[in-house]
């Protein structure tokens, strides 16, 4: 329980579930190691989705086995050179600290209820919005369908098809 709480109050961790119905809880930094081990654990066939404490409703990762399906930018840069060295078997997966949830029940509401989450993941959300926001003054142009004239035909076309 200290444990826990060590590290819900100095790194950060992610709420995981895997597609065989686990759900654990995990430090920040143990994540690309988590996802390899959990993998190899499973025989390469599971899923896993990882939630932040700081936006709990939307996945901020999800993976194919040990390969990355969706991913948040700014968290891919942090755990994609690790996550390939390990996949590559260049480099060992560290011993990583597992939470059960009961655990994570047990100092929610006492413990920890006064972190300010937004500390270690908010900057992942954030990105999003500015990655895909549109600027303000950006001209689209116009387009006229008339310009396009079907009848016209390129002569080399006909060139290629008699070639062959």
């Amino acid at each position: 329980k200290d444990e826990m709480i060590d590290i819900a109050k100095n790194k950060g961790f992610y709420f995981v579930e895997t597609s065989r119905g686990d759900c654990f809880e995990i430090a920040k930094d143990d994540l690309a190691d988590f996802i390899i081990l959990e993998t190899e654990r499973c025989g390469h066939s599971v899923d896993i989705a990882v939630y932040t404490p700081y936006r709990e409703d939307e996945a901020i990762l999800t993976t194919y086995g040990w390969f990355l399906n969706t991913i948040k930018p700014k968290l891919r840069e942090e755990i994609i050179e690790r996550l390939v060295s390990l996949q590559t078997y260049q480099e060992t997966p560290r011993e990583v600290k597992v939470f059960d949830n009961d655990v994570f029940v047990q100092i929610i509401d006492s413990d920890i209820k006064d972190i300010k989450f937004d500390q270690f993941f908010k900057q992942y959300f954030e990105e999003e919005e500015e990655t895909y926001s549109e600027p303000d003054d950006f001209d689209y142009g116009e387009v006229d369908i008339n310009d396009y004239d079907e009848d016209e035909e390129d002569e080399d076309d006909d060139d290629d098809i008699d070639d062959i």
